[in-house]
């Protein structure tokens, strides 16, 4: 069961079920910001400030706050928001995804988190490609012609050199140092999937996230967008990425 709100709405329902960790202050986060206030005497659930969706009780009955104002463009406030270079950096507590939590099917495809994670992902991105790739080792794999660098695959020299009788040849398994490594080959698979939802968008913003995405692109021409979805977990968090918003 699905139950819909406005913002500053009173829960007039009666769902059944004990909510912990309703407040009687609209500041809260807990269930999209649902809050205690009294009404004519009467004390009702109201909603607040917030829109989204969350689980009053899992699997059961969800909640869906909705702006009060039709067709608030908040996708294009959540851009004007990121070219402030204080505000930007505070972006991420604005919103939250709990991805451990049972799918909240809706009954249209008005809300959706999509365009506010692409539009969040760019600035990132855009930030990182101002202070320059991040360069690592990576792995290289190559058939080497007359000559031996890192370590010999011997497996793959015989089946592609000596048993072809390319007794000259020696396919070889080294390190390079650059910025095609793990971690920019990532973001770059993450561009390419954002180009192609772009390309396929009717959001109104779309004209000004395609200029942000290209602007992303130019550093990452020399890196690969092939990656092996078992090496993500291989992705470290540094210093570097921490910092990307701070001049």
């Amino acid at each position: 069961m699905l139950i819909k709100l406005k913002e500053y709405e009173i829960l007039i329902q009666n769902f059944g079920c004990t909510l912990k960790g309703v407040t009687d202050k609209f500041s809260g986060e807990n269930f999209c910001g649902l809050y205690y206030d009294w009404d004519g005497g009467k004390l009702v659930l109201r909603s607040s400030y917030f829109i989204g969706v969350c689980w009053l009780k899992e699997g059961q009955l969800a909640l869906q706050i909705e702006p009060k104002i039709k067709n608030l463009d908040y996708m294009t406030m959540f851009l004007t928001c990121f070219e402030h270079p204080k505000v930007s950096q505070e972006l991420s507590k604005i919103y939250q995804i709990d991805f451990n939590q049972l799918k909240i099917a809706l009954e249209s495809n008005n809300f959706e988190i999509t365009p506010l994670l692409i539009v969040h992902f760019l600035q990132v991105v855009k930030a990182i490609a101002k202070k320059g790739l991040r360069k690592n080792y990576y792995p290289i794999r190559a058939n080497l012609n007359a000559k031996v660098k890192g370590k010999i695959n011997i497996n793959q020299t015989l089946k592609y050199n000596i048993f072809k009788a390319q007794n000259h040849k020696t396919v070889c398994d080294y390190q390079e140092f650059g910025i095609d490594c793990l971690e920019n080959r990532l973001l770059k698979k993450a561009l390419k999937f954002v180009q192609s939802y772009l390309s396929k968008s009717d959001l109104t913003t779309s004209a000004n996230l395609s200029q942000i995405l290209v602007y992303c692109l130019v550093p990452f021409d020399l890196v690969s967008d092939e990656i092996d979805s078992q090496n993500i977990k291989n992705v470290k968090k540094t210093a570097f990425s921490k910092n990307i918003h701070k001049d």
